[in-house]
């Protein structure tokens, strides 16, 4: 409040009802006007000699105000800032940040302050970071990641320790090779088969800076371990023939096929049905009678396991089957069909026919991926003999982008699979303890093999398939993890290795640039293309200068062209990054 006006009344009282500020009834002081009121004609009245103690407004007076002022409601701004609201709150914010804004705009527009761009700059830079992924990286930096390798395999060997093997499980693992559209796409191999029972996986990785390279070295050892030079034969005799055998001289067999879609887990399982087929009914003398036939039967059923439902892959009647348990302890198939078969062409007929029931739905990576578990039972001597053998070909695992219409349903089924290979997992791991009874009854497709995981006698072998794309890394460590727990065993070897970058020349930071150098840059950038604007650089512009150059000074130098001014914009920048980088 100002000084009080002088003593003696004033030129006249004023009508209203308020007082003014600065107009307390102080002694010298007359009531000052209200709002609204018009000054009485006369001389103007005499300032005092100073300021009263009511010159203004009492703190009591202030606080009664404050408390009779209604309460702004949320989201509103309160009543003595309101005049702020009403400014525009990017010219506050920057008023606040830089000064006034009008001086901050004109220096931009001068070309000497570009705060703005160099954040959008950085933006663009953080954003395209977040843009890269592992799979990304790899083929980015494939020629350095392959000639580690090489040196890895040259130096290494192939000599290892063979694995111990169990007698009633066995568990294998097949690599299969590289095709040809995925090295067209820059795909490398980075699975290392050693010695016929040992598979190392090379895990190639960036570090946090996305620039400084390693690889990290995990080596598996199995009873079996096929390259991609073994051929469908071999993998027969060493995995599928033992168990066919055992199958014939009466005994219980299972053999189980994991892998991700697209590992040439359906190849391999076709390969062994064919020959499975030719050794059931081949010339080796088993339940034969004098005229060669069969002296009993041959009997298949199959059917799929999708979550909690079973369908019969023979019958297309749209039924579910049921799993019941007799007095024996033993698990039956209520209501599957089976088809006696007195040839291989009729059995592979029949097994061709199921699969094409199969459920499946297409991804980016298979047409027909596999979303059930299907189960072909082979009786030796009709249904429900004791001797059987069991062919299971797991639901195949997928990545998350190779399935990019995922629904409720989707989800609810990879879940039931992921439970069921989890049920498996730990029968196998009581059968090899061979203590306690096998948790079978956890999932149906244990329930079913209750024979296989309860049998003292009976044998069980696992084949996995594995890519050796550098793309499917995770996905075939994740196979091998799996396998591994069927078999109980902990990895051999985990080594890591950095991968040592050339040297290279490095480049100048373009803020140290000459005038003669931003010229010369211009004349060559883009392949050219910006060569005929370089005379149009203002003398004395030099990298400190150019730096700073916003986006629309770019467009104006190549004259309105606002791609190429982008590219002469995105290229600097390029070149500021990797200037600072060395």
């Amino acid at each position: 409040p100002g000084p009080g006006p002088g003593p003696g009344p004033g030129p006249g009282p004023g009508p209203g009802p308020e007082k003014g500020p600065g107009q307390g009834p102080g002694p010298g002081q007359g009531p000052g006007p209200g709002p609204g009121s018009k000054p009485a004609p006369g001389p103007p009245p005499k300032p005092g000699p100073g300021p009263g103690p009511g010159s203004g407004p009492s703190v009591a007076a202030l606080r009664a105000r404050m408390k009779s002022a209604p309460r702004p409601s949320r989201g509103e701004a309160p009543a003595l800032g309101r005049e702020f609201s009403e400014r525009d709150p990017r010219s506050v914010r920057e008023e606040n940040e830089h000064g006034d804004p009008s001086r901050r705009r004109a220096r931009t527009e001068t070309g000497y302050h570009e705060d703005s761009e160099c954040r959008r700059g950085q933006e663009e830079e953080t954003a395209g970071r977040r843009m890269f992924d592992k799979r990304e990286l790899r083929r980015r930096y494939r020629d350095l990641f392959e000639q580690q390798l090489n040196l890895w395999r040259a130096r290494s060997g192939d000599s290892p320790a063979q694995a111990s093997e169990d007698l009633r499980v066995r568990v294998c693992v097949r690599k299969r090779p590289l095709f040809v559209y995925e090295e067209q796409s820059d795909e490398f191999d980075v699975i290392t088969v050693r010695g016929g029972s040992e598979l190392v996986v090379h895990n190639c990785l960036t570090k946090a800076d996305l620039r400084s390279l390693f690889i990290s070295h995990m080596g598996y050892q199995f009873s079996h371990a096929f390259d991609e030079n073994s051929t469908d034969d071999e993998v027969y005799e060493r995995c599928a023939a033992p168990v066919v055998q055992h199958v014939l001289q009466g005994g219980v067999a299972s053999l189980f096929m994991f892998g991700q879609t697209g590992s040439g887990k359906t190849h391999t399982m076709d390969g062994l049905l064919r020959r499975a087929a030719a050794h059931l009914f081949g010339s080796e003398g088993f339940n034969r009678g004098s005229n060669g036939a069969r002296a009993a039967p041959l009997s298949l059923t199959a059917f799929e396991i999708a979550g909690r439902v079973m369908r019969d892959l023979l019958d297309t009647s749209p039924k579910d089957l049921k799993v019941m348990e007799d007095k024996d302890h033993r698990t039956h198939v209520l209501g599957v069909e089976a088809c006696e078969v007195h040839s291989a062409e009729e059995l592979l007929s029949l097994v061709r026919d199921a699969q094409a029931h199969r459920a499946t739905r297409a991804t980016q990576v298979n047409d027909t991926s596999s979303r059930s578990h299907a189960v072909f039972r082979i009786w030796n001597g009709g249904s429900g003999a004791n001797s059987v053998l069991t062919l299971v070909d797991c639901a195949g695992s997928e990545r998350r982008e190779d399935s990019s219409r995922h629904d409720q349903q989707s989800r609810k089924d990879a879940a039931e699979i992921n439970s069921t290979i989890f049920a498996l997992k730990e029968c196998f791991r009581v059968m090899r303890s061979s203590r306690g009874q096998p948790p079978y009854r956890e999932s149906l497709l244990t329930r079913v093999l209750s024979d296989s995981f309860a049998s003292d006698t009976a044998l069980i072998v696992a084949v996995g398939t594995v890519s050796p794309a550098a793309a499917d890394t995770e996905h075939s460590i994740g196979t091998l993890r799996a396998l591994q727990q069927l078999q109980g065993t902990q990895l051999a070897f985990d080594t890591r290795e950095d991968v040592a970058k050339p040297k290279t020349v490095e480049e100048a930071h373009p803020r140290t640039w000459s005038e003669e150098e931003v010229r010369q840059w211009l004349e060559e950038a883009l392949g050219g293309l910006a060569r005929k604007y370089a005379a149009g650089v203002t003398r004395g512009t030099d990298g400190k200068n150019l730096v700073r150059w916003p986006l629309q000074r770019f467009t104006q130098l190549c004259g309105g062209e606002e791609d190429l001014g982008s590219q002469l914009y995105q290229d600097l920048r390029h070149r500021i990054r990797q200037g600072a980088a060395a």
